[in-house]
């Protein structure tokens, strides 16, 4: 989809994830293990490399959106692959039991995974203020940096390592 829309001159991809999906990501995320980072689930804006992907339904319950649907006289497209236990996040929508996304367990599922997302922004936050103290980034191709204004706990092991990441050209 990116390619698509990037190939057609648009610098934004809207995508129509919902308040369902967001409590969905949280579930199989906290199944495989994943840290306060990955529980944020999906970002309602993210660099898609070539365009800006934006989620701005993110807080919206699919009933919300198939009322409007409806409202408008216009047919829903169905993915067929959502209805298709062989996927995990079928099984995880078939758990929950509340396809309307209206009830009490995704309310609090995708509460949560914005109270990580919040978590997850004033850390990137944190790690941008010590960057912009600790390190200078040189012309040439390299960067300075004071080791005691970067610090030496999680979030001065991370901005060390985001930026030692751009200094060696990668993402």
């Amino acid at each position: 989809l990116a390619a698509a829309a990037a190939g057609d001159g648009r610098p934004w991809l809207l995508l129509g994830h919902h308040r369902a999906d967001q409590a969905e990501t949280l579930l199989f995320r906290a199944l495989r293990g994943s840290g306060a980072t990955g529980l944020a689930a999906m970002a309602p804006v993210r660099d898609g490399g070539a365009v800006l992907v934006l989620r701005p339904l993110l807080g919206v319950a699919p009933a919300a959106l198939e009322a409007v649907v409806a409202a408008a006289g216009i047919a829903p497209v169905r993915d067929p692959s959502n209805r298709d236990a062989r996927f995990a996040r079928v099984r995880l929508r078939q758990v929950l039991g509340d396809p309307d996304g209206t009830g009490e367990g995704v309310a609090a599922l995708a509460a949560a995974a914005t109270a990580f997302a919040a978590r997850r922004e004033r850390a990137a936050a944190d790690i941008a203020r010590r960057l912009a103290r600790a390190a200078e980034i040189r012309p040439e191709g390299f960067a300075r940096v004071e080791p005691a204004a970067l610090g030496r706990d999680a979030a001065g092991l991370a901005a060390l390592g985001g930026l030692l990441a751009l200094v060696g050209g990668a993402r």
